[in-house]
């Protein structure tokens, strides 16, 4: 994709998660690896890939979300990258997404909410 290292790990033998950095990101595979397993498993899946790029002087957000692809450019938080992933789990779930918005949990709970 950049010149660079693509890793894949395996996610509980399900689909794999894709992690890509450029050659100079600050990130190395080891730590994106150790950051990206930190993200909730379930807040991770929705994610589809992981880019690691360089800095720039641009000054731009260092880490944003492109269509469920979390990029992050240089030094990045762990905080903006777990943000970002939220992000995408945002989109889904609550939405029309089956495993929660359908609940019966979920259901009772939003009845009983007064503030809706």
């Amino acid at each position: 994709m950049f010149g660079d290292e693509v890793l894949i790990r395996l996610q509980c033998e399900e689909t794999p998660w894709v992690m890509c950095r450029h050659k100079d990101a600050w990130y190395q595979p080891d730590l994106m690896e150790f950051y990206i397993g930190l993200i909730p498993v379930n807040m991770r899946r929705f994610n589809r890939h992981f880019i690691a790029l360089p800095g720039d002087d641009k000054g731009g957000p260092a880490t944003y979300n492109d269509y469920d692809t979390i990029v992050f450019k240089g030094q990045a938080s762990l905080h903006s990258i777990i943000a970002e992933s939220a992000k995408s789990m945002g989109q889904y779930v609550g939405g029309g997404f089956p495993i929660w918005s359908k609940s019966p949990r979920i259901s009772h709970d939003h009845s009983a909410d007064h503030s809706l």
